[in-house]
């Protein structure tokens, strides 16, 4: 059940993560929300612990299987290895959320935190 703005309160929720290609050892995510109208705030930290095979992109799910608006652009960083920031966006009526490099690389490796937050437009 999504919460609406007018309470105020944040919602918690897992994140699926996914790599662009191969896939993680280990990974794990935690994210909350806020919905207004059609606004999504979002806020979300992933952790790689085990890199694997996962490689091009870190991909997200939004909460509650909503739907961005094309082109949505939000920030990230890599914060524990390289620090790099990252540029996140949606595909047209995605629900899942796709995060590379500020220079299109690939932001994840094993030990790698990236944290994400937003406005996103749902359809």
């Amino acid at each position: 059940l999504l919460r609406d703005a007018n309470d105020g309160a944040w919602t918690t929720y897992t994140p699926t993560i996914t790599a662009g290609t191969g896939t993680f050892t280990t990974v794990s995510a935690t994210g909350r929300y806020l919905l207004a109208g059609k606004t999504l705030f979002l806020q979300m930290r992933i952790n790689i612990t085990t890199n694997g095979t996962a490689g091009q992109s870190v991909n997200a799910t939004l909460p509650a299987s909503l739907t961005a608006v094309a082109d949505t652009t939000i920030n990230g960083r890599a914060i524990a290895v390289s620090g790099k920031q990252c540029q996140c966006a949606t595909a047209a009526t995605s629900g899942t959320i796709v995060i590379v490099n500020y220079d299109n690389t690939y932001p994840g490796s094993s030990g790698e935190s990236i944290t994400v937050g937003g406005v996103i437009e749902i359809t």
